[in-house]
């Protein structure tokens, strides 16, 4: 059987792209680039193997940030365990993972972790397999984790959380079993935080698997719906207000996102959204939106050329990062059946980059190989 990469998770740190994947669902690895670089060299974060006599870990679902001092990354392990790593900028390896949270009594075992970097501390949210919904926060410098239920004994099941960071609160979205959308915020030095529902679920639609990103001036969220259709939906800065619902692109436009995993970042006065569909041509997809402008803008990134014998994009995990200049955006999916497709928009054409401003539509796409992640492969240019 093929080895695999899974769970594919990207940040930019001001001078590297940098990524964090799990290899054959047991190996935390970890990529960068630099600036100029076409390479991507691997690092072993955290090998699969005994953590404790008669007791094994595989690593699963890690998610990365840059704090601006240091790479850090949150992920799960098969005993249910949250653990945490970090790497100092300008130096190599990983130490052992500090332990964010010990598995739940009775089996319980943590899932999907999102991190994020407030200026003062790193922030972490999960779900537990009850549907209990968490957030952690550790101070820069500190090494003792604290916990907080973001909603004390919930009477729904809430499921992959994302997290962000406004400048001056803490905000996680998520969904529950029956397809709301939920929102949470709380202030910077605060312990409360105030529920809203973005949008409710219902027999005929579900909304699944949401992003949330910060302008600068309001909240943005995306998620897929169980129809297809992908969402949008914002929230001017304490306004406490949800405005209608935007649809990015829709299943009646032949497009379908169910069950996928969008990424939403800003681009300077742009609001970026990718996505895989969930079509067997499995294409991966980009819109923007200038900030207050109303209209989405799409263009397909790639179509499913490298290896037609893959799996369906139903295996992706993507995510996005914006360079800090806001002019540059780079995009990285990772497949189940062991390649990435990147997609990395740059003012300026390169072979194995993706030239892209919005209103043009030049893309280029490169695979980093399974078996030897430094190589590119099948480079495919559409537009």
């Amino acid at each position: 059987m093929a080895r695999m990469y899974e769970g594919a998770s990207i940040a930019w740190t001001g001078k590297s792209v940098v990524i964090a994947s799990t290899y054959d669902n047991a190996d935390v690895c970890y990529f960068f680039q630099s600036v100029g670089a076409s390479q991507w060299p691997r690092e072993i974060v955290a090998a699969a193997g005994s953590t404790a006599p008669g007791v094994w870990a595989n690593y699963q679902n890690p998610a990365i940030a840059w704090t601006g001092t240091s790479v850090v990354i949150a992920g799960t392990d098969s005993n249910g365990n949250l653990n945490f790593w970090w790497q100092p900028a300008g130096s190599t390896g990983w130490p052992a993972p500090q332990q964010v949270a010990g598995a739940p009594a009775g089996g319980v075992s943590y899932l999907n972790p999102a991190i994020a970097w407030t200026g003062s501390s790193v922030v972490i949210t999960a779900a537990d397999t009850n549907g209990n919904l968490y957030y952690w926060w550790q101070a820069a410098g500190a090494t003792s984790w604290h916990r907080q239920p973001v909603v004390p004994d919930p009477e729904v099941r809430y499921v992959n959380p994302a997290i962000a960071w406004t400048g001056g609160s803490v905000v996680i979205t998520a969904t529950d079993g029956d397809g709301f959308l939920y929102y949470w915020w709380q202030k910077a030095d605060t312990t409360t935080w105030h529920p809203e529902t973005v949008a409710a679920g219902s027999t005929d639609v579900r909304y699944q698997n949401p992003a949330i990103a910060w302008t600068g001036t309001s909240v943005v969220i995306t998620a897929a719906d169980s129809n297809g259709n992908l969402n949008f939906w914002w929230q001017a800065a304490d306004t406490g207000t949800w405005h209608p619902r935007q649809q990015v692109a829709t299943s009646s436009e032949g497009f379908s996102f169910s069950d996928q995993n969008p990424a939403i970042a800003l681009a300077g006065g742009t609001v970026v959204i990718a996505v895989t569909s969930g079509s067997a041509e499995g294409v991966l997809y980009y819109w923007w939106q200038p900030i207050g402008s109303g209209r989405w803008n799409g263009q397909q990134v790639a179509p499913i050329l490298i290896d037609l014998s893959l799996p369906r994009p139903s295996d992706l995990h993507l995510a996005l990062a914006v360079r800090d200049d806001s002019r540059q955006t780079r995009a990285m999916s990772g497949r189940a059946a062991g390649s990435f497709i990147t997609a990395l928009a740059n003012p300026e054409f390169h072979p194995e980059y993706a030239a892209f401003s919005p209103g043009t539509n030049t893309l280029a796409v490169g695979s980093i190989n399974s078996q030897d992640p430094g190589q590119r492969s099948g480079c495919v240019v559409v537009g």
